[in-house]
């Protein structure tokens, strides 16, 4: 099944660097395939969180994934 989570900073907060190496280690995980991921941006262009379209073979498969997500 293809799935699509969106993830969110908390009002207020930046992304830093740990939460950008965060990012990337959560988005290299080699058990569901990761069709697309990106940025989600706020009106003043400021990073907001993150969207990601996915693979799972089940719903609960989908949400132990993104129960690990930085965001």
């Amino acid at each position: 099944m293809v799935f699509v989570w969106m993830g969110f900073l908390n009002e207020g907060a930046e992304p830093d660097q740990q939460v950008q190496m965060e990012t990337t280690s959560f988005l290299e995980q080699p058990y569901i395939t990761i069709r697309a991921a990106g940025a989600l941006r706020d009106n003043d262009g400021k990073r907001a969180g993150m969207m990601m379209i996915f693979e799972a073979d089940s719903l609960e498969a989908a949400n132990a994934l993104v129960a690990n997500s930085p965001f």
